[in-house]
């Protein structure tokens, strides 16, 4: 097991082990498997591979070399299901369909639509991580109640199995289940591939742990590459004592760890250093940063957000356009604790006529339902009358309207009030007055206002803290969203120009399917906007985190402390990014509230 900090050319030594053990080994490559957990990982690894053994003169047949097996973790088990002829191609179910599914069982059992977009995913999610479970541990669903959740989880079953469809998840169970049950096919993939080499190992789940035991079981040549201090995907099922239990598992194995950072100066490897030692839970790591001295790490707590955003908008903006040093042209990266806040950044960026590459789909935001609900009461205010808005909206706040009153795929008001009247009640026909009278007031309002006239006016900021508090949820979640919304609806005159603003960003993303923004590659200055989530693996010559405040790193729905330590390894994933320059960034005040600066800038010790 190799334990390699950040930056410490761990795909380095994984590419050259590979060479190594074709060329003086003499191992067959067709006996060589590496799994690593994106596709792209995948491809960059092998392209990597393929280029280093250009260069070696030992072999005559240079193709050999692409008989080494590179691929996912659900890549590879799905080619051993195909192989065995139990599924193919057409019965993996689409992401589309799972969500159609779980929302129909929303519907049947009446839970209210607001749901819309996010409980979906919160409750696939939370039946990936149930399915990715050990047998004897107790899961507790994040998204629902535990009976609720079993009955979903039961229907989702019945209605795969009825389809004989698989999800991702399934691809590893059944091929689990086809080589305990089948030892003839357990010995043929044991014998095909006789040396596995796993990436980023502290991401495994129980069962991907099992199943490369399970293959590993009869050679035991097993190479595995990690760092439990970035182990950052719990809402996987991934935990960090997965780097533990493989020295429990394989007693024999020595462990190597990659103490040199070649990545970050000194001041950024000692300040990371400084916040992850406080986790429990972990492998003592002594990290030396190859790169001397430096005085690289600067925090700033500004009176406001919006003194924050003019800061790094123009930090950015100077250091493309203004600065005329020798570093002028090095990459620039914002990381956020969020989806929401990374789709805000690259607005407000674009809007400066910057050069964004957005590690994202931006309609992450935009999809989000408290957005759709919000965009909904706009669409109608300019007359735009589908069925699918009123819908979204009737009953947000409550007005126990019925959607049965949406007859035609366009409904007027006029038309709505005769059905009303003819089968409604007298206080139906009232509410539905006070919205027309609410629409028409905000048709020529600023978006801004717009926006605001829908929370305060309408009702839509009481509609969400009855929700929340209904679900035992914080409301600072929906609040927040709606919030940055709102500031984005600032850079628009109009509703109808906001609304093709929203309509545009949906439509990129569709045709942008590889997720990431549209970005003049022709020009040298270019900035990066990403999650933290999405950041690891990166790296960029200056990483400017904003927003570190208590209740967004650590996030609000982190208390324990196994959460709390996973949110700390989000941090330390975030500032081990930086190679030169670090900025991190925290507010006194968030559209009116006070905020806190995020306990894990005082561990920093700066």
């Amino acid at each position: 097991m190799i334990l390699a900090g950040p930056g410490s050319g761990k795909t380095t030594v994984v590419t050259n082990r590979i060479l190594n053990m074709i060329d003086n080994c003499k191992v067959n490559p067709e006996n060589i498997l590496v799994i690593t957990f994106t596709r792209m990982a995948a491809l960059q690894m092998k392209e990597r591979f393929l280029k280093l053994a250009s260069e070696s003169d030992v072999h005559d047949n240079a193709e050999l070399y692409d008989d080494v097996t590179f691929g996912t973790f659900h890549s590879v088990f799905f080619m051993m299901l195909k192989n065995a002829g139990e599924y193919a191609g057409y019965n993996v179910i689409t992401p589309k369909a799972q969500r159609a599914f779980i929302r129909e069982q929303l519907l049947y059992y009446n839970i209210p639509l607001p749901s819309d977009g996010e409980m979906e995913d919160d409750i696939l999610n939370d039946i990936a991580k149930a399915k990715g479970c050990s047998e004897s541990a107790i899961f507790n669903p994040a998204s629902c109640e535990n009976d609720f959740f079993e009955k979903i989880y039961n229907e989702y079953e019945l209605f795969m199995n009825q389809y004989k469809y698989i999800d991702f998840e399934d691809m590893m169970i059944r091929t689990l289940h086809m080589l305990e049950s089948d030892k003839e096919s357990l010995n043929i993939w044991q014998e095909k591939y006789k040396y596995i080499m796993v990436d980023e190992f502290q991401d495994v789940s129980p069962v991907q742990l099992r199943l490369i035991n399970m293959l590993a079981q009869k050679n035991r040549n097993i190479f595995v590459v990690g760092d439990d201090d970035q182990s950052i995907y719990g809402f996987r099922g991934a935990k960090p004592d997965v780097c533990r239990m493989f020295t429990q598992v394989y007693k024999e194995a020595e462990i190597f760890r990659l103490n040199m950072n070649y990545r970050c100066c000194e001041t950024i490897v000692n300040a990371s250093l400084s916040l992850i030692n406080h986790n429990k839970n972990r492998f003592y790591k002594n990290l030396k940063a190859f790169n001397k001295g430096g005085n690289s790490v600067e925090y700033y707590n500004f009176n406001d957000i919006s003194k924050q955003d003019d800061f790094v908008t123009g930090y950015v903006y100077n250091k493309i356009y203004n600065d005329t040093s020798s570093d002028s042209d090095e990459s620039i990266a914002i990381l956020t604790r969020t989806n929401a806040e990374a789709s805000e950044f690259t607005h407000k960026l674009q809007k400066h006529g910057l050069n964004i590459l957005y590690c994202g789909n931006q309609s992450d935001f935009f999809d989000k339902w408290v957005v759709k609900d919000v965009i909904a009461y706009l669409r109608i205010s300019v007359g735009d009358y589908r069925r699918q808005n009123f819908i979204r909206i009737i009953n947000k706040p409550q007005r126990y309207i019925s959607r049965m009153y949406f007859t035609d795929e366009n409904t007027g008001f006029n038309t709505l009030e005769d059905n009303i009247r003819c089968r409604g009640s007298k206080e139906n026909l009232e509410e539905i007055i006070k919205l027309q009278c609410h629409v028409k007031n905000m048709n020529t309002m600023i978006p801004f206002a717009a926006v605001n006239y829908v929370r305060k006016v309408v009702g839509y900021d009481r509609y969400l803290h009855e929700y929340a508090s209904e679900r035992g949820t914080d409301v600072k979640i929906f609040l927040d969203i709606i919030e940055k919304l709102q500031n984005i609806s600032k850079s628009f005159d109009n509703l109808k120009q906001f609304i093709e603003y929203v309509d545009n960003v949906s439509e990129d993303n569709v045709n942008n399917a590889d997720g990431l923004g549209k970005a003049d590659e022709s020009k040298t200055h270019l900035c990066s906007v990403s999650t933290m989530h999405r950041a690891k693996g990166l790296e960029f010559d200056t990483v400017i985190i904003v927003s570190a405040n208590e209740k967004n790193i650590p996030y609000c729905k982190a208390v324990s402390l196994e959460q709390l330590e996973e949110e700390r390894r989000l941090f330390y994933v975030a500032l081990t990014r930086a190679k030169k320059k670090l900025i991190i960034c925290s507010v006194q005040k968030q559209y009116n509230r006070k905020m806190q600066s995020s306990r894990f800038i005082r561990e920093l010790h700066l």
